[in-house]
């Protein structure tokens, strides 16, 4: 499946001052600390939206969590790697585990890139014991671009030019379809990072989301479709993957609503899975009338509702596709 290019790109939520922001983090506490894991006690990493996470971009924060741990257990977590935090405050354990009302203040964040032994140590006076631990990475978004496109070149180096594709016709619609494949394939939607490494400024973020958009369609994969950074593009993802129309009307207001109201996010969501899946019913659902006209024009590929738009430039467009397009 072709998707239109909608996905806007992410706005990164940048971090503040270093690992603890803006405060220099606790003192070590004087702990001897000794190794005696025990295999009904865990430790896991949770995002800011509380999702189980095994990596993460170096500018986000995360949460080390427990299960396992008798409540009232005092705790801390020690983590290795690149950057090194020893124990430096404790915690007690609560049945069930509360993330945020464990973790207080302490926000772990700015690691360097690389690979982390987090383990959760169990604090007894001025011993610590580690009960469990977890491997974790922490990584940039450029990296981990620059890793995708290698593996793009690798796979689909018939279709790459010599400057950045500007659109996606001939050769550049054909990167984009191998690099979606070769994601697809892998089971490995960051494979799409790499298209932003051979578009235009322009073009790259836009289809770095689509690609990431299809992944999810493809797979069924629905929680993608969060990493989109307005409501619009979250409602058209999940809509796509569940073959729902009504997850655009499902779809709640953000920051982006100073921007662009929720009906105006809901109709372009409407419009835009209209168009992917060329279901006119979905189209004639959109309040406004230029986004239904552009959105029925397209799809029934019919020159008289193009003649309906407004936009002379979307007019255009619409014509010109109901021209060069045949019907059925």
């Amino acid at each position: 499946m072709r998707a239109i290019a909608v996905l806007l790109a992410s706005i990164l939520l940048a971090g503040c001052c270093g690992i603890f922001g803006e405060e220099a983090p606790p003192p070590a506490l004087n702990l001897t600390i000794t190794e005696a894991l025990d295999p009904n006690v865990e430790v896991f990493v949770m995002d800011k939206y509380e999702k189980n996470v095994t990596s993460i971009d170096s500018i986000e924060y995360f949460y080390p969590v427990q299960k396992g741990l008798a409540e009232g257990t005092e705790y801390g977590f020690r983590i290795k790697g690149p950057t090194f935090m020893p124990v430096n405050e404790k915690f007690v354990a609560k049945r069930p585990p509360q993330i945020y009302r464990e973790l207080g203040v302490q926000q772990y964040h700015g690691y360097q890139p690389g690979r982390y032994d987090i383990e959760l140590v169990e604090i007894q006076g001025n011993r610590g014991f580690v009960r469990a631990k977890t491997i974790f990475t922490v990584y940039t978004r450029e990296s981990r671009a620059d890793d995708a496109a290698g593996r793009i070149r690798a796979n689909c180096s018939g279709f790459i030019g010599a400057a950045p594709y500007e659109t996606r016709d001939g050769n550049a619609g054909r990167l984009y379809d191998c690099a979606r494949d070769l994601a697809v394939a892998a089971r490995d939607p960051d494979v799409c990072l790499g298209l932003g490494k051979f578009f235009a400024d322009n073009q790259s973020a836009f289809l770095v989301g689509d690609c990431r958009t299809d992944y999810a369609v493809a797979t069924g994969n629905a929680s993608l479709c969060d990493e989109s950074s307005m409501p619009k593009g979250r409602g058209f993802c999940k809509a796509m993957v569940a073959s729902d129309p009504g997850e655009c009307m499902r779809i709640e207001c953000d920051f982006s609503c100073y921007m662009e109201s929720i009906e105006t996010q809901q109709d372009l969501c409407l419009q835009w899975y209209g168009i992917a899946k060329g279901n006119n019913t979905v189209c004639l659902m959109v309040r406004n009338e230029e986004y239904r006209n552009i959105c029925s024009g397209l799809v029934l590929n019919d020159e008289s509702v193009c003649q309906r738009i407004q936009d002379p430039q979307a007019r255009e467009s619409c014509v010109n596709h109901a021209r060069n397009t045949p019907r059925g």
